[in-house]
């Protein structure tokens, strides 16, 4: 009896041992890597790429489509009945022949390099519902004006760096106290129209920073 007892706690070991080896084979730094699903929606417009986060919302990650002049891109309000939050970084990334986008509701981010270069984009529809764009988002938008929600809190470092296009631009007082300086400072325009005139944004013939 006690030679079974010990051939079996000898056989759980080995057991244990294999599980642990096969584990460790299948993940060899110990940590469980969780890569998001992408699922897409095709539409006339493109395909638009998306995973999902936290809560019920969604993020676009990234647009594929050759939109034509006469073409609106409207961003999609919901997938797989998650409501659409986030633009994610380089989504839209050197689409070259975009020209107008729209969100149809919901979004609160644009994060960083999502519009960089988007050279013919001439006009983004902010919703109400936005509260931060990244660093460099429309940065070489060459020819784009945008009228900016109250409501947005955060403006990133370059966000529209060299949309040297631009002749009006107003920051809402919704922005961040502890960053107004350097949001205004560093989103593209008013470091070269304090510094050395309108270099970059030749054409900038009106500029207003709303107080709170």
């Amino acid at each position: 009896l006690a030679l079974l007892l010990v051939l079996a706690m000898a056989l759980a070991a080995l057991l244990l041992v294999a599980s642990l080896a096969s584990c460790i084979a299948g993940d060899p730094d110990g940590i469980d890597d969780y890569t998001p699903e992408v699922d897409y929606l095709v539409t006339e417009q493109g395909t638009f790429y998306f995973e999902e986060a936290e809560g019920e919302t969604a993020i676009l990650v990234k647009y594929n489509g050759k939109a034509t002049k006469d073409d609106h891109v409207v961003i999609p309000a919901t997938f797989n009945d998650r409501t659409v939050t986030t633009i994610g970084e380089d989504a839209f990334r050197t689409c070259d022949s975009l020209e107008t986008v729209k969100s149809a509701g919901g979004l609160t981010t644009i994060e960083k390099r999502a519009f960089f270069e988007c050279k013919a984009l001439k006009t983004f529809v902010f919703p109400s519902t936005l509260k931060t764009i990244g660093e460099s988002a429309f940065d070489s938008c060459y020819v784009l004006n945008v009228s900016l929600p109250n409501g947005l809190e955060t403006i990133g470092d370059d966000a529209f760096f060299n949309c040297n296009g631009m002749t009006s631009l107003t920051i809402p007082s919704t922005i961040t106290k502890d960053r107004n300086k350097k949001s205004i400072r560093f989103i593209c325009i008013p470091r070269f129209l304090f510094a050395s005139g309108f270099i970059i944004a030749p054409k900038m013939r009106h500029f207003q920073v709303i107080s709170a």
